[in-house]
């Protein structure tokens, strides 16, 4: 044994090296000599600058204090095989240093045998590849990370060789051309291309290696590329030249810009749209300037309109009240009474207007659609107009003309409507002469179940150049300030728009200044299968229709207790007074809360509650539905200054049997109330 400058023993024994110390010292790889059982004999300086282990340190250290446990198994092996006299071709492995950090390296070991050939020391010479790993495990991350981009590139990616045959494509170019990779692996990439593309390929690539001259690699162009199933479609294509060894290869990435090629088609079509739209809205411009300006005419029109009457009722209702404490006559009184009735209902006339026209233009119309007869149809319009016409001296007559069905099937209601508006117009723009209305089934083309009307005057005319504007909302044929003949413009509007609405129309036939105008109405109506067909020329009578019995209105007694729920102090008189008429006990709460508490908490019975819907601290709305809620069974009739079609649903969904309109028709109000008194409520004539 020896000892080191430490005094540690080690083996004396002739290691018989055939290196010298000087080669051990003067190498940069790692060289070191342990015995069988792992001890350090030799550690050079390439061990010392790695390790950081001094020799002095190293030497009698066991050398598993610089290999990591993973690698222990290794090691062991290795001993095994120099034990047994092999040496160990290079091999990775892994070393730590004295700080922690992990260094690769690759090792050889060879046996140093005695005189007897037995090993007793084994040499280990180990190369550091640490930065070497590190380098080539970077390049294999960026490598990875670059397939990674090229799989999930939305572009597609294809690379060929220089004879053009596909070495490579990522999945966008599968999406795009519908082929897979394994189709496509080792074919021409010109199979991707039409004809004549795809015959000039090979040549193009042929003449840009021999020349240099590119058309589309490093410059890019628009192409266009062929699917599997032959449907063509525009690429945006790049090419890139790059080498690998002494191999020329091309990567072209493709982008499909159908997409884009569509919106840049749809941008021009919606530039050019905007350029129509341009025009169009400097028109609409216009017309709405003139809209503007009709709608500013109809407000002062219809203000002209509304003062007018309004005038009259304020100033006769004075006279009235005068009158009465003076002692009038009753023939001035009566005279002026009747003068503010028939301005209250030419108000009305006016607000039913522009309530017709506000439901036709929301659709909200309702129409019926029901059996009724014909001829008696005629016979009331010509009992309500025949006063009129005979109030200024006109002749007025109801022609039938040939066969016409007795019964038909349509809405009766608006039938009259248009008729009544169109005679009305008539007799109020003929100031001599008739006014004729000529019923006969349209003989134009197949039209076998069209009514048609002519209403016929010899009236004041329309001017050309005014007809066709008659039929606008707020026009006029007169629009001057300086006109005779009143109105709001209205009419004519609302009779063509029901007339369209029942399948029909109305226009003006004829019209001369001074001579007259003939307007026709034409409808579609509904024949009964078996209808019995009512035949007569000339003006129509009413002995010859056998109209039937007349409707008589309603003035009966009945012997009911009501509940007025109105906050209205006028209306309060009012509906009393109608009600008390005919026998009726009436009762009043001024708002939904009062009525509420009446029934709810006080147990006051009724038969019959008149509910105004728009009232302050409850309205009627939620006072029925407390009171459905509370299980009060009794008819609730609603009464309200909303007409619209929606109001009438609103009303009845809050719980009220039936609706009135104000202003209160006085037959209305007794026939509502007959019809929705209970059993034990005796009504009497």
């Amino acid at each position: 044994m020896s000892q080191v400058p430490d005094g540690r023993a080690v083996p004396s024994a002739n290691i018989g090296l055939d290196v010298t110390s000087e080669i051990l010292e003067n190498t940069s790889d790692h060289l070191y000599v342990i015995d069988p059982g792992g001890s350090i004999l030799r550690w050079n300086a390439g061990c010392v600058r790695t390790y950081q282990y001094t020799e002095r340190d190293a030497i009698g250290m066991d050398v598993r204090d610089i290999i990591p446990e993973t690698h222990i198994g290794q090691f062991n092996a290795i001993i095994s095989q120099s034990v047994a006299g092999r040496s160990v071709t290079p091999i990775d492995s892994v070393r730590v240093t004295r700080s922690g950090a992990m260094r690769h390296v690759i090792l050889t070991t060879a046996p140093m045998l005695d005189e007897h050939g037995k090993p007793h020391s084994i040499i280990f010479s180990e190369r550091d590849v640490t930065e070497v790993r590190q380098i080539q495990q970077h390049a294999r991350e960026r490598e990875a990370r670059l397939d990674g981009m090229v799989e999930e590139a939305s572009d597609g990616i294809v690379t060929i060789n220089a004879k053009g045959i596909i070495l490579s494509v990522n999945p966008a170019i599968e999406r795009l051309f519908g082929y897979t990779k394994e189709e496509l692996a080792g074919e021409n990439v010109s199979m991707l291309m039409p004809s004549p593309y795809r015959d000039e390929h090979d040549g193009y690539l042929a003449r840009y290696l021999l020349t240099g001259r590119a058309k589309i690699i490093g410059v890019g162009r628009q192409v266009v590329g062929v699917r599997k199933d032959g449907s063509e479609f525009p690429v945006d294509l790049a090419v890139t030249r790059h080498s690998v060894g002494d191999e020329t290869l091309f990567t072209g990435f493709l982008r499909d810009i159908s997409a884009r090629l569509e919106a840049e088609r749809e941008m021009l079509d919606t530039a050019a749209a905007l350029e129509l739209s341009n025009h169009a809205l400097q028109k609409a411009m216009g017309d709405a300037e003139n809209a503007s300006r009709t709608k500013s005419e109809f407000l002062a029109n219809m203000s002209h309109e509304i003062r007018t009457p309004m005038t009259a009722i304020m100033g006769f209702a004075d006279i009235v009240r005068e009158g009465i404490s003076a002692g009038a006559s009753r023939e001035d009184l009566t005279e002026a009474i009747n003068t503010v009735t028939r301005n209250g209902q030419y108000l009305l006339q006016i607000i039913n207007d522009i309530l017709d026209l506000s439901k036709i233009e929301s659709e909200r119309l309702d129409l019926e659609d029901i059996e009724f007869d014909l001829p008696q149809m005629l016979l009331d319009i010509r009992g309500l107009m025949q006063v009129r016409a005979d109030a200024k001296g006109l002749s007025f007559d109801v022609y039938c003309v040939g066969p016409l069905p007795k019964t038909i099937r349509s809405d009766p209601t608006r039938l009259k409507q248009i008729l009544i508006n169109l005679i009305g117009n008539a007799i109020k723009f003929t100031e001599n002469g008739s006014v004729k209305v000529v019923t006969r089934m349209s003989e134009e083309g197949d039209q076998a179940h069209t009514l048609q009307w002519d209403v016929v005057d010899t009236g004041i005319g329309i001017d050309a150049a005014k007809l066709n504007t008659v039929f606008e909302p707020f026009k006029q044929a007169d629009q001057s300030t300086t006109r005779v003949h009143g109105g709001t413009g209205l009419g004519l509007c609302i009779c063509k728009r029901l007339a369209v609405i029942l399948g029909g129309d109305v226009e003006i036939v004829r019209s001369t200044p001074g001579v007259g105008t003939t307007f026709r109405l034409n409808t579609n109506i509904a024949c009964p299968e078996d209808a019995e067909m009512f035949e007569h020329d000339g003006p129509l009578v009413a002995s010859e229709c056998d109209p039937g019995p007349s409707v008589t209105p309603v003035e009966s007694n009945i012997n009911a207790r009501v509940l007025l729920v109105e906050d209205g102090p006028d209306n309060q008189r009012l509906i009393q007074h109608l009600l008390r008429r005919i026998g009726v006990q009436v009762e009043v709460s001024e708002n939904g809360q009062v009525a509420c508490d009446r029934i709810l908490e006080e147990g006051e019975v009724f038969d019959v509650v008149l509910m105004d819907m728009q009232m302050p601290v409850m309205d009627g709305y939620t006072a029925t539905k407390r009171l459905r809620s509370a299980g009060f069974d009794r008819p609730i009739v609603a009464m309200t200054a909303h007409a619209m079609s929606g109001d009438r649903d609103k009303c009845l969904k809050a719980g009220c049997n039936d609706y009135l309109t104000k202003p209160l028709g006085r037959q209305d109000l007794y026939r509502k109330l007959a019809d929705h008194v209970s059993p034990q409520c005796s009504v009497s004539a």
